[in-house]
């Protein structure tokens, strides 16, 4: 890795985090203490979520090394990744990863709180989610 970076994130929670990637057909792996790679083939951390090289690169990011997600100790998850890749992440994956994590949020809550609930896609690229009560 050239220069290892993190982001602190405002994502909290893993199931949302898991149908964000989800909805953006990334894949990635989630477990304790998975390996986190950088550029040149050194572990340079260690997460709860990894994203290959390989799988950004499949879903359209390129990337120099894998992107990892890490619990810290105030229950936001801080993004770990290469510094070459900053400008690239945050278009490619930042970005997106944060809209449908609100996406996803916004549907929990409307399921906790007995609404039904559409998502909508605009054609500027914002999502709108139309809830119903019945």
């Amino acid at each position: 890795m050239s220069h290892k970076m993190t982001l602190v994130t405002e994502l909290r929670e893993r199931d949302f985090i898991c149908a964000a990637l989800d909805a953006l057909e990334v894949p990635y792996d989630v477990g304790e203490n998975i390996c986190i790679v950088g550029h040149y083939g050194n572990v340079v951390d260690r997460g709860e979520f990894r994203i290959t090289k390989s799988a950004l690169r499949k879903a359209g990011i390129s990337a120099m090394g894998d992107v990892g997600f890490k619990l810290t100790d105030d229950g936001a998850y801080q993004m770990i990744f290469d510094g070459m890749d900053q400008s690239r992440l945050q278009t490619g994956l930042v970005e997106p990863l944060t809209q449908q994590y609100n996406v996803a949020a916004a549907l929990a809550w409307a399921e906790a709180e007995g609404y039904s609930a559409e998502i909508q896609h605009l054609e500027n690229g914002d999502i709108q989610i139309v809830t119903m009560a019945w």
